[in-house]
């Protein structure tokens, strides 16, 4: 039997200030997108008990930039048990991140729209746009990742 009866944290990576966008990312920095959240896969020929934690969250997109809108969150990610026998009693967090902030005004030349997140288990968040005018037109955080028990010998899989 395997048993889980303390944390796995598989989450993705947050973008930050200095996470940007294009080609010239680490002098203007801003508008990246979250990471996707990880995978975790427990498998075993005989019975697994997870009364632990896993964590698959996705990552938060990063904050605006005068060069760049916020970045979309990263989706959640994927946890998979597969063994003949499960008993699942611990929780598991697939929660997507959240989409980047905005801390600055779009102003400077070259600008762009923030990037998308990361998808691992559900989609990707969108990054935020820009008008005309240099507005920014909100984006999105990513959506929840995905979670699966599978009653079998996962002994043909893993060879």
């Amino acid at each position: 039997m395997n048993a889980v009866t303390g944390m796995i944290t598989a989450r993705g990576g947050d973008a930050t200030d200095t996470t940007g966008c294009g080609s010239q990312a680490a002098a203007l920095g801003g508008g990246g997108g979250g990471g996707g959240g990880g995978i975790v896969i427990l498998a075993s020929k005989l019975s697994i008990a997870q009364s632990g934690t896993i964590d698959v969250t996705g990552g938060a997109g990063g904050p605006s930039s005068a060069s760049f809108a916020p970045g979309g969150g990263g989706s959640g990610g994927i946890v998979h048990l597969l063994a003949p026998a499960i008993t699942h009693t611990g929780s598991e967090t697939l929660v997507a991140g959240v989409q980047g902030t905005v801390t600055t005004a779009v102003s400077t030349n070259p600008r762009g729209a923030g990037s998308s997140g990361g998808s691992t288990g559900g989609l990707p968040g969108v990054g935020a746009g820009l008008d005309t005018t240099n507005a920014i037109i909100a984006g999105t955080a990513g959506t929840a990742g995905q979670s699966a028990s599978s009653l079998l010998d996962p002994s043909a899989l893993f060879y």
